[in-house]
Order: structure tokens, then C-alpha cells, then sequence
């Protein structure tokens, strides 16, 4: 009966898409999702976030809580890989190995790195169109920057 193929089809697949309304979000989207690829979010990461907002200029004069909460709510609605999508597209290409250093700087902060964490650089790398020599070279100098 076709009434019950109408009623029973499958769902259709949707992708959920998320759009920052500033840069300031988009930096903070991406960070928020690196820091969290492997649900551990300790006290050596929250330090080394806290270095990196100080550094970035898009930071400056802004409440970094007022961010750090609305990305937070995007990321529980839409989960990391949309953060990371979705933010990607307000930053500059050019600016785009620069947030993958820092996003580097963010995983090393605790001075291991798990799976999960490996593979959210991997996709950042990916999706920022950094080629994997350059993504190795800049993890490779991040941890010399580290070590010292």
C-alpha cells in the first residue's frame, strides 16, 4: 500500500549548517570545537586559549565570555564539524594557516595529543586547504615553539 511507503520512508539526511555572525565567533567556534574533540577540556588548554584571544587583534576589547557562552550553545545544536565549517568561511585564506598553528598550540597544550584530537587537525587542515607538508611542518615548529 502506498500509504504506509509515504508514511514509513526514511528521513531524509540533513546536514546541519551553522553561520557565525562575526569573525570573533568564527575564531572562537573553531577553537571551541579543537578544544573539545576529545571532551577534555583541562586547565593547561584553558590557559593556552587565554594566550592565543591576548594575541589575536579581533580579540582585542572584546568579552571573550560573551563568545565562549554562544558558541557553546551552537556547539551542543550543531556539533564541532559544522562549527568548524561554518567559521572557516568568515577567515581569510590567507589568515588560515596562522588559526591552524593556533589550533596546533591548542591540542599540544597539554603536552599529548589523542586520536581524536589528531583527526579534528587532519580535517581542519582538510577543510582550510593546507596541504599535509605545510599542516606537518607547522605542527613540527609548534612543538619547538613549545619545548622552549
Amino acid at each position: 500500500m502506498k500509504l504506509f511507503d509515504e508514511l514509513f520512508k526514511p528521513a531524509e539526511t540533513h546536514i546541519a549548517s551553522y553561520s557565525p555572525f562575526t569573525v570573533q565567533e568564527a575564531y572562537m567556534a573553531i577553537f571551541y570545537s579543537i578544544l573539545h574533540a576529545d571532551e577534555d577540556w583541562g586547565e593547561k588548554e584553558f590557559k593556552a586559549l587565554d594566550a592565543i584571544l591576548m594575541r589575536l587583534r579581533v580579540f582585542e576589547d572584546e568579552n571573550i565570555n560573551f563568545y565562549i557562552a554562544e558558541v557553546k550553545e551552537q556547539y551542543l545544536k550543531y556539533g564541532a564539524i559544522p562549527l568548524i565549517n561554518g567559521g572557516l568561511h568568515l577567515i581569510s585564506q590567507r589568515l588560515k594557516p596562522q588559526l591552524f598553528c593556533l589550533c596546533a598550540e591548542l591540542v599540544l597544550a597539554n603536552e599529548s595529543i589523542t586520536h581524536k584530537e589528531q583527526k579534528i587537525l587532519e580535517y581542519l587542515a582538510d577543510a582550510s586547504n593546507i596541504s599535509e607538508e605545510l599542516a606537518q611542518k607547522i605542527i613540527e615548529v609548534t612543538l619547538l615553539r613549545m619545548m622552549n
